[in-house]
């Protein structure tokens, strides 16, 4: 088994990955948030919690392994996995919200309310 300091850092590099990802979001939330509102902050608060819980988890488990205690991990396991599905769900719907269609078919459809008058149309005679 590991010691303390040597099992944390080890598993914080195994995360490193996952947590860049998360502070560029974090980053990148904050950046366009005036573009978007309402989808920076679903993709602020999933991304911020999925870094809070990946820290906190890792020394959660940490102090588990210090204690001997691996019943008590099941239990942080499992609010663990659920605070991660909460923040994924969050980051998901910020990729729905705040979209508005641009046009409402592929041309231009226009309605009598706003469409020029017809043309009249003259024989082929004249």
């Amino acid at each position: 088994m590991q010691s303390g300091s040597s099992f944390l850092i080890t598993q914080l590099l195994a995360q490193a990955p996952m947590l860049i990802l998360c502070l560029a979001a974090i980053i990148l939330a904050i950046v366009l948030r005036a573009r978007s509102p309402l989808a920076s902050t679903l993709v602020l608060v999933g991304a911020g919690l999925n870094l809070a819980v990946s820290v906190t988890y890792t020394f959660v488990l940490q102090a588990a392994y210090t204690r001997q205690n691996m019943l008590g991990i099941q239990y942080w396991a499992t609010a663990g996995q659920l605070l991660h599905a909460a923040a994924y769900g969050l980051i998901l719907a910020a990729a729905f919200v705040d979209r508005r269609p641009k046009m409402a078919s592929a041309f231009e459809v226009r309605t009598a309310s706003y469409a020029p008058p017809p043309v009249p149309v003259r024989p082929l005679g004249e």
